[in-house]
């Protein structure tokens, strides 16, 4: 089987699998948010958005070096990767917890800082499992990473969805998260048939840490967006009007379930490309459309319905943030689109430009929210974090010197894509006008085309899921 029809199966697989997981997901937002509120939604969102972006730098981009190598990792590889980020992770604990007792009183109230301290004591939970999950992908092991992750949804949504109906108010997802990441620690571990060991390396530990430092100081200034919430909206408006901003980037951010599995299977592929440019290219230019055509229905579906849906499902209190849908939805979908640029800079070492695109689009998401959100409210900054993937010509720019991509087919799919995300705006009898550009574009025969090969790979990963992935493990 050739590496694109694995590479199409595997991420056929795990997309279906992430669907179920992305059930469990919004079933536990549904019930927690309805239980305990946009206020106490709010304080949890920015705990969270803190903790994520430590355990990203306690990762330091170490996991994707191993996942990245053109031979296959030894075990000291993933050793000498455990070790690291078990030293990182205590780190980054210590720093968050020194950070937040510094800022306590002047800035942030003891109350309102306390989950953010108890999820940054619990950082090296969400971090240790690194080295089993690169196993995992470095041998295309997709239906045992998704049973990983389906198990910790459901002690996510459980333990979550039991304390906040008991009254816990913010402790119910911040219990909820940590239960979540111990699981999956566990799992993988197990999945993985990796058992941790303490090694080190100095040559090995060196060449990570230099990989790991460029791609951790491009990618760390973009996951700078996960503070774009509680830093602009939080500070300006207060934790009522962050939850409805978390609640709205957290439903376009599930559904986007199929970006995550292209993600992680394009370091993959694209590592195991890097010899040959032209087939690089064209798997590029593929990756690119498919994450359009995947996500198109799924986000341009729950637009149309969102002003029934949001309300209907979470509760009254929470349509204020469906006016915040489009242009979130709008900023995923492209940035889920040019990610698929930006891992292959990381692939072939660009982080420097990666640095640059990643500070423009984080320069354009905190500077025209604080721009606009004074004046706008909270679709202020929704507005700005539909405008910062802007910043990917920079990396667009890069590409096209390296490779030779096609934007013809990711193009003519964006056009139908992106109009029916704005559906919440316009009356009901108008909808229906949105999908038009669809209609016509898959008319064509190349889409017709494109859509049944996708649909022959869809199924055949259904058929074969009672094997593991094909066997580059």
């Amino acid at each position: 089987m050739s590496l694109r029809s694995r590479a199409l199966r595997g991420g056929a697989y795990i997309s279906i699998r992430e669907g179920l997981g992305i059930a469990l997901r919004l079933s536990s937002t549904l019930v927690v948010t309805r239980a305990i509120g946009p206020t106490d939604y709010g304080l949890f969102a920015g705990a969270g958005a803190g903790v994520t972006f430590l355990a990203l730098v306690a990762q330091f981009g170490m996991g994707v070096y191993v996942i990245r190598l053109e031979t296959e990792p030894t075990a000291e590889h993933y050793d000498v990767l455990f070790t690291a980020v078990l030293f990182t992770s205590v780190a980054a604990a210590l720093l968050g917890v020194g950070v937040s007792l510094a800022l306590t009183g002047p800035v942030v109230a003891a109350a309102n800082i306390l989950p953010f301290q108890v999820l940054a004591i619990a950082l090296p939970i969400n971090v240790l499992w690194t080295p089993a999950q690169a196993k995992l992908e470095r041998g295309l092991q997709y239906r045992r990473m998704a049973w990983v992750e389906i198990a910790g949804d459901v002690v996510l949504a459980g333990v979550s969805i039991v304390l906040a109906l008991a009254g816990l108010g913010v402790w119910a997802p911040v219990i909820g998260y940590i239960s979540w990441q111990s699981t999956i620690l566990v799992s993988s571990f197990v999945a993985a048939g990796y058992r941790p060991r303490i090694l080190f390396r100095r040559a090995m530990a060196v060449a990570m840490l230099r990989y790991g430092f460029g791609f951790s100081a491009s990618n760390l200034v973009y996951q700078a967006n996960e503070l774009s919430g509680p830093v602009v909206v939080g500070s300006l408006l207060g934790p009522h009007a962050l939850g409805l901003a978390a609640l709205a980037s957290k439903i376009a951010e599930s559904l986007c379930f199929v970006a995550r599995a292209t993600w992680r299977l394009s370091i993959v592929v694209f590592g195991r490309l890097q010899a040959d440019a032209a087939r690089l290219g064209r798997a590029v230019s593929e990756a690119m459309a498919l994450q359009a055509v995947a996500l198109a229905p799924i986000l341009g579906g729950f637009a149309i319905f969102a002003t029934l849906l949001v309300p209907a499902v979470f509760g009254d209190a929470w349509r204020p943030a469906v006016e915040l849908l489009p242009p979130v939805m709008v900023g995923y979908l492209l940035t889920a689109v040019f990610n698929m640029e930006a891992s292959l800079l990381y692939v072939r070492g660009e982080s420097a430009t990666m640095f640059v695109t990643n500070l423009v689009r984080i320069g354009l998401l905190f500077g025209v929210g604080f721009l606009l959100v004074p004046r706008l409210g909270t679709i202020g900054w929704a507005i700005a974090f539909g405008l910062h993937p802007i910043g990917f010509l920079v990396c667009i720019r890069r590409v096209d010197r390296l490779l030779p991509v096609s934007y013809v087919a990711v193009s003519c799919w964006l056009v139908a894509s992106i109009p029916p995300l704005f559906a919440p705006y316009l009356p009901w009898e108008l909808r229906a006008l949105l999908l038009l550009p669809a209609i016509a574009i898959c008319c064509t025969p190349w889409a017709r085309d494109q859509l049944k090969e996708y649909a022959r790979y869809v199924r055949a990963a259904r058929r074969t899921r009672t094997t593991a992935a094909p066997s580059a493990a």
